[in-house]
């Protein structure tokens, strides 16, 4: 079972039956490396199928479902190899599987399922397993197993003309015409590509003479993009002169404003030599102004005291008038009887 890889790998380290033949739960482990597994019992108690198990999972065979044991729905085989690699074989009337799992870490494992690969066995589990049949011309060789019945390999069961195959393919030979054959065949087939392509190179070249004038015209094409580029950066270059002497126009004349500025310091010049008789005048002012006010409160006193004066002097007529009529009235006096004065008679 070794083609590739390490031998401990590869090695079966134990397989378990499920309904297969006679076995309902069969589970048997294998020696190491290096030992040697006897299995011993009495006839019939199926150590051949043990075998049969094997060559079930390993090569498919046998086919159809006369191995499932009598009563049981399904049967399964499965085989564990000491890298931890497992395989599964399960068929049922209606279920026809191959399930590896493939470790990938110390307890981890990927588990991929095969249906639909009829008589052959999937090629994920040949790689696997390392196990392939051997078919020389139409004879299909398993060399890895031998049942009880089987002949010695290489006796009469395999005819007389496949022996020397055979025994040419053990010892090389056959190999060597296998690869002469196949060279001389990937000779023709390279003679012919070679060929092919040649003809497809100068299809190529013709096409490409055909357009040269492309080259001259992308470095015409090239040239066209530098220059237009140079013109796009002038142009720009004049839009920004336009925008500035635009800006230029919108300014005012430099000569009218020095000359106006001139005439506004002369200007400040003047006022600020007026700006003293100024403040004396407006401090003049102030003080008239504060004499006015104090003026027009006199003012008003004086109306309001002429207008007392008026309203008393009308309340002393008043009451002059009403006494010289009650005098007028009375020749004496109603208190003391005395003669009251001439002048209280008289209208003053």
């Amino acid at each position: 079972m070794i083609a590739n890889g390490k031998a401990t790998e590869l090695r079966i380290q134990s397989v378990s039956l499920s309904n297969f033949q006679s076995h309902v739960e069969t589970q048997l482990r294998f020696a190491g490396e290096g030992r040697l597994t006897v299995i011993v019992g009495p006839t019939d108690s199926g150590k051949t199928s043990i075998v049969r198990a094997l060559k079930w999972v390993i090569y498919n065979q046998p086919a159809g479902t006369g191995f499932i044991r009598a009563g049981a729905a399904t049967s399964t085989v499965s085989i564990e190899l000491a890298s931890g690699l497992r395989v599964t074989r399960l068929r049922s009337a209606s279920l026809n599987q191959y399930r590896l799992w493939l470790p990938i870490g110390r307890h981890e494992a990927e588990e991929q399922v095969f249906e639909g690969f009829g008589s052959s066995v999937p090629a994920e589990v040949q790689r696997a397993l390392r196990v392939y049949p051997v078919s020389i011309g139409d004879l299909v060789l398993l060399v890895n197993l031998a049942e009880q019945l089987d002949g010695p390999f290489l006796g009469k069961s395999v005819p007389s003309t496949l022996r020397a195959k055979v025994l040419g393919r053990l010892a090389g030979s056959e190999v060597l015409d296998v690869a002469s054959n196949r060279l001389g065949t990937d000779i023709l087939r390279a003679s012919r590509e070679r060929e092919r392509l040649e003809h497809e190179l100068e299809a190529v070249q013709s096409e490409i003479d055909r357009h040269s004038w492309v080259i001259p015209m992308l470095d015409k094409i090239r040239s066209a993009d530098l220059a237009v580029s140079g013109i796009n950066g002038k142009v720009q270059t004049i839009e920004r002169c336009r925008e500035l002497r635009e800006k230029l126009a919108r300014l005012p004349d430099p000569l009218a404003a020095a000359r106006r500025a001139d005439a506004i310091r002369s200007a400040l010049s003047r006022a600020s030599a007026l700006d003293k008789p100024f403040s004396e005048r407006v401090a003049k002012l102030q003080q008239v102004s504060s004499l006015l006010q104090k003026s027009d409160l006199a003012a008003q006193r004086v109306v309001t005291a002429a207008a007392t004066v008026r309203r008393l002097r009308d309340e002393i007529r008043r009451v002059r008038e009403a006494y010289a009529s009650l005098a007028g009235e009375l020749e004496c006096c109603p208190t003391c009887g005395q003669r009251l004065p001439e002048d209280l008679h008289s209208d003053r």
